[in-house]
């Protein structure tokens, strides 16, 4: 049933005057007497109990008028779930907030529907899947990275993560999830792969087992433009093939000259200046958090004569 679409009628006096009760969307039913009537809707199974202000006028009906999910576009499911703290919009009527997804069976586990409810009627909804997963960050990068491997399965179970493609896989770690049923563990990818391939982790415990992809990049590189300036010269640089969506630092030979972010793809453009050094050859570095990095050689000339 959904939420705030319950409305219950019964006549009271025998001749057509009704105490109606409407749904808060929370569970509780409350009626328009003074005072109100009280009653609670189970809108998994449409269990209703309601408690009139007024008995309802003997053989009348109480009649119940209700909306439903289609099965075909949400979980024939739904639980009243409480936020960890209460819910007020902002001036522009968002807001944020944490819940906690109910203990559901596993044979029950896919995608759930999410409806918020507030004091207008008003109703959005957002898609989420509960089920027994593994992530990686990045999702995808250059071989002889560190990746960041993390998930949630059983609670208390021996879980192998393996890494590879086809029917070559290899164990990346081992560990033991905790009673909740998270995991967590690092994983260097080897420096021989094939690049531009599509490999995958896996998360194996007892007979189970979830999968997540991995896009294996080739070895990342920069362009620096220009190649050579004077002391105080504005340079771009650009690189590709890193980490994706990862935080990066640029270096001109030792000095940390800015910071910037890639893209899901792996790529970044961003400025430095160049710092008050000799004329002379240096290396300018750019590093991500996982340890993608790629170098060139940047020439410092004196300043143009005046």
């Amino acid at each position: 049933i959904e939420p705030t679409s319950v409305i219950i009628k019964g006549e009271i006096d025998g001749i057509g005057t009704l105490e109606t009760f409407t749904d808060n969307g929370n569970g509780t039913l409350t009626s328009d007497a003074i005072p109100a009537g009280t009653g609670t809707i189970n809108y998994v199974t449409g269990a209703v109990s309601v408690t009139f202000n007024t008995a309802p006028f003997l053989d009348t009906d109480v009649t119940a008028d209700y909306s439903y999910y289609e099965e075909s576009t949400v979980s024939p499911y739904l639980y009243v779930v409480t936020p960890l703290a209460g819910i007020t919009t902002n001036a522009t009527g968002s807001f944020e907030a944490s819940i906690i997804i109910p203990a559901i069976l596993e044979d029950d586990y896919g995608n759930y529907t999410v409806t918020a409810v507030d004091a207008k009627g008003n109703k959005p909804t957002a898609i989420i899947a509960v089920n027994y997963y593994i992530t990686v960050k990045p999702e995808k990068g250059p071989p002889g990275i560190k990746v960041d491997v993390s998930g949630r399965v059983e609670p208390a179970k021996s879980v192998e993560v393996k890494f590879g493609r086809g029917a070559t896989f290899v164990t990346a770690f081992t560990t033991t999830s905790d009673a909740d049923g998270y995991f967590s563990g690092e994983y260097t990818l080897p420096t021989l792969l094939e690049p531009a391939a599509d490999y995958e982790f896996r998360a194996i415990w007892d007979a189970k087992e979830r999968t997540t992809p991995f896009q294996v990049l080739p070895a990342p590189t920069i362009t620096l433009t220009p190649a050579t300036a004077a002391a105080g010269a504005k340079v771009t640089i650009s690189g590709e093939d890193f980490s994706a969506k990862a935080n990066v630092t640029v270096y001109f030979d030792t000095t940390v000259v800015n910071t910037t972010a890639t893209t899901f793809l792996g790529a970044f453009t961003c400025t430095f200046i160049v710092p008050t050094v000799a004329t002379g050859t240096y290396k300018v570095k750019a590093v991500d958090q996982y340890g993608a990095s790629a170098e060139k050689y940047f020439t410092v000339v004196p300043p143009p004569a005046i």
